[in-house]
């Protein structure tokens, strides 16, 4: 685990803390989730991160002593995407639990603390509303962004990449043309031998 792992695992496990104990709706599914780990890995540039729920807490680190039970893995920017919309697999290899898949998905897409009364508590009304207005347009920018970025790699894949059903047609209509000329090498035999 390197420095920077570590420090964005705590950055990570600082943010989501801070983020679940505004949102009580989300510790129902932490509870149902309590010892599970989820694995995302980062092939370029190489990461390995591990989500823990313990103590109806996420914790964010760059080791694991326990295996996971989710593995997600796959290019930065494409693991970024997965979680911006844990729904779409697409460019991302998705392995383990699907359980405890879901049960993850549903923490990410139900993330939504209300942020409006402790920046108002903090700072003056207007200006918490404001803060917090100009919070939601970056985060927003962001996950529109990761999810740009997922749309766009998935269409760079699909324009490079055959599906299995294309590859047995093209197959198909090769043994065919390989059939056809047989026949035709047979026909062009058969006329170039003299009449016996």
């Amino acid at each position: 685990m390197s420095a920077l792992e570590d420090a964005i695992g705590r950055v990570a496990t600082n943010i989501a803390e801070a983020g679940l104990s505004l949102d009580r709706n989300i510790h129902v599914h932490l509870e149902a989730l309590e010892g599970r780990i989820l694995q995302l890995e980062s092939i370029a540039p190489e990461m390995t991160f591990y989500v823990t729920v313990k103590d109806g807490a996420l914790n964010v680190s760059g080791r694991s002593d326990a295996p996971a039970h989710v593995l997600v893995t796959g290019r930065g920017p494409e693991v970024i995407a997965w979680l911006a919309n844990p729904g779409r697999t697409g460019s991302v290899s998705v392995e383990g639990d699907a359980s405890v898949l879901m049960g993850f998905a549903a923490i990410i897409q139900k993330f939504d603390p209300e942020l409006t009364q402790p920046l108002s508590n903090l700072l003056a009304s207007d200006a918490g509303q404001a803060a917090l207005g100009t919070a939601e347009l970056a985060v927003s920018a962001l996950r529109s962004a990761a999810e740009g970025v997922g749309a766009a790699l998935e269409q760079t894949a699909a324009s490079r990449f055959v599906t299995k059903e294309d590859t047995t047609a093209l197959l198909d209509v090769l043994d065919d043309l390989r059939l056809r000329i047989d026949r035709l090498a047979a026909r062009v035999q058969q006329h170039e031998q003299p009449p016996e």
